[in-house]
């Protein structure tokens, strides 16, 4: 399979299911209490406000709307139109909206240096190349620029066919990330977080940390007792060196 005919699948399935994406738990905010956990994760990982900030594979706009909010100004990016229609009406409104564009990942469109944070949310284990994307992403910061990546350890213990069992779209998962397609992904049957880091460091960012975001998989265990445990969520921080600086 080619690796256009990959995201031609990939993306299709995420233009289906963006009208509920929405709907399923940890993909939108609930109450206050969740924004409140969200907004101090990323006051802790940012620089101040304002910022130049490009959010790869916005999706519906969850983390371009809140760094919105905290003054922000950001460039969320998708090959998923229909996402980036939901998110452009949820943005509708602000005072200080995200601009949205149609947008791949992989190779984002953008000056060299041109932006202080590349930041993603649930994206890196969908990527075919995710080293090329990370190599992009460092071109398009400015030296020091910090890289935020927000994603969790989905399938830990768990089978992906099962994802989203006993919903109306599972059928249509299934079908979009069949094995050929998930064997093309190289993160998303990581057990650990070492190839993530292991890939962004052969990127060539440096200051590698990351934090397991306890205070989310707190609150989701609390608000849904009878769930499954959820599955473990993390940051991964890095920046670009400064010219000189060795990786």
């Amino acid at each position: 399979m080619s690796h256009d005919d990959l995201q031609d699948r990939i993306t299709a399935y995420w233009n289906a299911r963006g009208v509920s994406y929405d709907e399923s738990v940890g993909h939108s905010l609930r109450d206050e209490t969740e924004r409140e956990i969200w907004l101090q994760l990323l006051r802790a990982q940012l620089p101040p406000a304002p910022a130049q900030v490009l959010d790869v594979g916005t999706g519906t706009g969850f983390l371009a709307i809140l760094l919105s909010e905290l003054g922000h100004e950001v460039v969320g990016v998708d090959l998923s139109t229909g996402m980036l229609a939901l998110a452009q009406a949820k943005a509708d409104g602000l005072a200080r909206p995200p601009v949205f564009a149609v947008g791949d990942a992989h190779d984002p469109t953008g000056a060299p240096g041109s932006f202080d944070v590349v930041i993603s949310r649930h994206l890196l284990w969908t990527l075919s190349d995710p080293l090329r994307a990370l190599k992009s992403w460092q071109r398009l910061l400015r030296p020091g620029g910090v890289l935020i990546i927000i994603d969790g350890l989905w399938w830990v213990g768990t089978d992906p066919a099962d994802s989203d069992a006993g919903e109306p779209w599972h059928a249509m998962w299934q079908s979009h990330y069949s094995t050929a397609v998930q064997a093309a992904l190289p993160l998303m049957h990581a057990q650990s977080l070492t190839p993530a880091e292991e890939l962004v460091r052969a990127a060539g960012f440096v200051q590698v940390s990351i934090t397991r975001l306890a205070a989310l998989e707190q609150f989701e265990r609390a608000r849904d007792p009878g769930a499954r445990e959820p599955q473990p969520r993390f940051v991964l921080r890095s920046r670009r060196p400064i010219t000189g600086e060795a990786a």
